[in-house]
Formats: C-alpha cells, structure tokens, sequence
C-alpha cells in the first residue's frame, strides 16, 4: 500500500500544460521522472537508482516519441549515448570500454515512405532479430489530442462504411482474439436503438525490441470502440478490429497535426504514436488487468510504471 500511495502523489491523465510525472520506489525514493503535455510524453525523461540517487538513463520526449540527446549510465560513468533526429532517425555514439579502441558513430534511419495504399509498412520480422516482446492494451480517452477519435462518432461512422463496402471486418466485443466475425445484420442488433456514443478506444499492441534496429518497434494487433448507451447509459465493448486488415481503410480518414506534419490520416497518427492513452493491461500469466489488482491513482501510478520499463528496457540492448 505504501508504495501506491508514494506513487499517487504525483499522478496525471490528462493536461493541456506542461506537468511533471515522479514515480517514487517503497521507501519514498525517486525512481523516475517525465514530462507530459496534452497526455503524451512531451520533455524531459530521466530514471534514477533511487538506492543511490544517480541518474541512469536521461533524454527528451516530442509528442511520444525519443528526441535529442540520450545518455545511460552505470555506476555514475557514461555507458551509452544517441543523439535522435526524430523517433525514426537517430546516431549512435558508442563509448569505448576500457582498454578497447572507439568504434566509429553509427546513423539509424527507418525507411518512412509509404507504399502504394498510402500507409507506411512494418517490415518483415525474423525471429532471431527479436530481442525481447511484451503485449500491452491500453484506453484512448475523448480529449483535444485525441479528438480526431471521437468528434460525433465520424471516425467510427467511417469504419462502419468500410466494414459495409466489404473492406475490413469486425469482431465480437466478447474478446479481443477475432474469433466471431460480426455480420452487418449481427452488428446492428448490438448498437442501442436510442442512440450511441463512443466514450474511448482499447487498444492491443505488441512492443518489439529489433536487434538490427536497435530501436522498440510498437505494433498495433487491435481497436476497439467500447460506446455507451445514451438511454441506459451502459457501456460496451461494441468489436474488435484487426489493425493490419485496416491499414488501408484508415488512410482515408484525413487527420491534421500542426506540429507532425507527416501525419495525414488516420494510420500516420497511430504509426507516429500521436495520441494520448493509458495502460490497463500487460501480458501476464494470470491474465490480470491493472483494475484487479490497483485503483484510481494506484491504478494510474502502475500504468506509468509499465511506460516507463517500455523507455527504461530498450536501455539494456543499447549497451551490449
């Protein structure tokens, strides 16, 4: 409980202004540190061995995305350093262990150009270049970075044409494995007769550590809009949809992002990281989600915690 409540006291979902997030370990030591803006990692990062006190990992954040100068640290000495153009480019500078000679600066830059149906494709991925995975599930709340989700259900009212025009396929809320594909007469049934909105998205998605990128590569599995009865209003997990099946439907969705100008539509701003969410589930042997086991600011301080071991494990690998 102690650790809950440390960590409860410096908790935030959501602002519109620049906040400092401070995770603290069981006996009241800072353990990390990061800036949101707007509900995403904007600013300054930094994690801490809060036996000690020493920084052990240090960078910038722009908009969920690495930025500027990193450096990871061990026993207070400087073991590893990147400097990121953006998320998708970024040099390495490796520093030389002790009686080894330098090794040259390495420059990493993902392949952004989009293919013949407007989106950007996830590469293929062999098996022996995954280092380490973990499945994440996370919510997609109605607020002003997000709203392109949400404005008078005219995202969900495009799905529902494309699902229509045979395009992508939906599937039951029951679960999120796409096992019971939904038919349009099916799908109707589900949606209340008195009118709907949609409150959040849930999202599944697998984060990879590719060893010959050297980078964590976020890759969505599924969405799913849970939507809310304006008559009873009861909540529900209306379906689930296969994110790779979908990739072309999104990009028909137009989406503008002042300071992203890379994002056009729908697909750039997931594959950008350019919306504000909360864990509420990692893959675990028991299957738990994070409200089984913590609530209100408890629950918000573990779901940062997993954001923070998703920046922190990636550090690892960097000094192999």
């Amino acid at each position: 409980m102690k650790l809950a409540l440390l960590f409860a006291l410096s908790t935030l979902l959501y602002s519109t202004s620049p906040e400092m997030v401070r995770g603290y370990d069981s006996n009241g030591k800072l353990s990390y540190k990061f800036e949101m803006n707007y509900g995403m990692m904007n600013g300054v990062f930094a994690k801490y061995d809060p036996a000690t006190g020493n920084v052990v990992a240090e960078g910038n954040f722009k908009n969920n995305l690495r930025h500027g100068t990193w450096k990871i640290y061990k026993d207070n000495k400087l073991v590893a350093h990147r400097e990121y153009k953006n998320g998708f480019e970024f040099e390495i500078t490796y520093v030389p262990k002790e009686g080894q000679p330098a090794k040259p600066n390495v420059t990493k830059k993902a392949n952004l150009k989009k293919n013949s149906r407007n989106f950007i494709e996830y590469s293929a991925i062999a098996e022996k270049d995954v280092m380490w995975t973990k499945r994440i599930w996370r919510t997609i709340d109605n607020n002003e970075t997000n709203a392109f989700l949400f404005g008078n259900n005219k995202f969900f009212g495009h799905l529902f044409k494309q699902m229509h025009a045979g395009k992508i396929k939906m599937y039951s809320g029951a679960d999120d494995e796409f096992k019971v594909e939904l038919t349009k007469d099916s799908l109707k049934t589900i949606l209340p007769e008195g009118g709907f909105e949609i409150v959040e998205w849930k999202l599944k998605e697998d984060w990879v550590y590719l060893n010959e990128k050297m980078i964590f590569e976020p890759r969505i599995v599924g969405i799913c809009p849970v939507i809310k009865d304006k008559k009873s209003g009861k909540t529900t997990d209306l379906c689930w949809m296969y994110y790779p099946d979908m990739r072309e439907s999104l990009t028909g969705f137009k989406v503008v992002k002042k300071d992203e100008p890379r994002i056009q539509h729908a697909d750039d701003a997931f594959y950008f990281r350019y919306f504000s969410s909360t864990i509420y589930k990692e893959s675990n042997v028991n299957n738990r989600q994070i409200s089984d086991y913590a609530t209100g600011q408890a629950a918000i301080a573990v779901s940062h915690m997993i954001e923070v071991d998703l920046v922190c494990v990636a550090h690892g690998f960097w000094v192999k």
